[in-house]
């Protein structure tokens, strides 16, 4: 989950730009997310992001066989 925070209504949200972001720091790559939930707020004073990311499901059953 990704909540972004911009100082105005004019920025576009984009899901890849912050999934490339991901890659090499949190994840090895941005394939291998499955689902996405992105959120888009305004925040004069503070612009930023705020990520939420979890282990799936699949990931687990995948890695306990």
């Amino acid at each position: 989950t990704a909540t972004c925070y911009y100082r105005d209504r004019r920025s576009d949200l984009d899901a890849e730009l912050l999934m490339d972001s991901l890659q090499g720091r949190v994840i090895l790559n941005d394939r291998q997310i499955w689902e996405k939930h992105l959120y888009r707020e305004i925040d004069k004073k503070n612009p930023r992001v705020e990520w939420k990311v979890e282990k799936g499901i699949s990931s687990l059953l995948s890695s306990s066989v």
